[in-house]
């Protein structure tokens, strides 16, 4: 469920990315500037990962700045009671929301999958997941619930692009570019991130034989370039034909439920060995599972034909791999 999740999530961030573009130049296309995009994260993964986070780290504090400059300069034109009706969705609203939210705010799990590459990775990858997610949490609630003050909910819900709305509202040029530009650079490092790190588990992965160990191989220069090249082809396949919103719920339900086995096993360690409370992993279950299945009808169905695929392709692998050789 992982590497369904996570190998369309790099199509789906160059799909936004092609959207954002098109929307700002319209003679581009948005599936050319899709696939432009995919193939400049796969080169740019393809080159190690030294490189990567280099760019990575780079375009987070642009992307950054510039959501917390739109948020500021919307601030002055904020109302309190832009938040009456509160949920107007309902709590079936909240629920589906906070499903396909999901997809977005996942980023601090790249953080887990790249352990093999960190140093001192049990101090340093608890640590930094509690600070990504302290400041992600800040940070969304901060701008989203800035552009809900300025334009209320059914605006934001109803517009393709809630910060520029808001930026037009307000009447700034500058802020219209900030969010144009901050968009690009964040759907395209969100979508390098995921390469990188769904790239580091399918090569785990078939190391441990659970896919095919050719995609094991290591480049001179210690990258997993064919699992890169594997990863690749999805996050090309979906940049050029899949729908947007689909991608997207077919990703949060494959993210949801694979937190679910994580919750799962966290419930079933050891006292010695969990560093939280069991009723945090009881809570975690409970919720990734309630978010999954509030998710469109249709999505939830292509998720569970990719889960029982993934099931059958397991089973018939586990009985290749441990056939007897005579």
């Amino acid at each position: 469920m992982f590497l369904v999740a996570n190998t369309v999530g790099p199509g789906v961030s160059a799909l936004a990315f092609g959207s954002y573009l098109h929307a700002v130049l319209p003679v581009i296309p948005d599936r050319l500037a899709a696939i432009a995009a995919a193939v400049v994260m796969i080169a740019l993964d393809a080159s190690g990962i030294r490189r990567s986070v280099r760019a990575t780290g780079v375009i987070v504090i642009i992307s950054i700045i510039s959501l917390v400059l739109v948020a500021i300069i919307g601030l002055p034109s904020a109302h309190l009671a832009n938040l009456s009706p509160f949920a107007p969705g309902g709590i079936a609203g909240v629920l589906r929301a906070s499903g396909l939210l999901f997809f977005a705010y996942t980023g601090y799990s790249r953080i887990a999958t790249l352990v093999e590459e960190v140093r001192n990775p049990k101090r340093t990858i608890p640590k930094a997941t509690i600070i990504a997610l302290s400041w992600v949490s800040f940070l969304y609630l901060f701008v989203a619930g800035t552009a809900i003050l300025v334009l209320g909910a059914t605006r934001v819900a109803n517009s393709v692009s809630p910060l520029e709305a808001m930026m037009i509202a307000v009447g700034s040029g500058l802020g219209v570019a900030l969010v144009a530009g901050g968009a690009l650079l964040t759907t395209f490092n969100e979508g390098l991130s995921d390469l990188l790190g769904v790239s580091r588990v399918a090569f785990a992965m078939s190391r441990e034989k659970d896919l095919p160990h050719s995609l094991a191989r290591l480049g001179s220069d210690k990258n997993p370039w064919r699992s890169v090249l594997f990863v690749s082809a999805i996050t090309l396949l979906v940049a050029a034909f899949a729908p947007l919103e689909a991608s997207i719920a077919i990703s949060s339900f494959g993210t949801l439920l694979y937190y679910s086995i994580t919750n799962v096993s966290a419930l079933k360690l050891p006292a010695h060995q969990r560093s939280f409370p069991r009723v945090l992993a009881l809570i975690g279950l409970i919720g990734c599972l309630g978010l999954a299945f509030a998710l469109p009808l249709q999505d939830i169905i292509i998720g569970l034909v990719l889960l029982a695929a993934g099931l059958v392709f397991h089973t018939v692998w586990l009985r290749i791999k441990l056939k007897p050789e005579n």
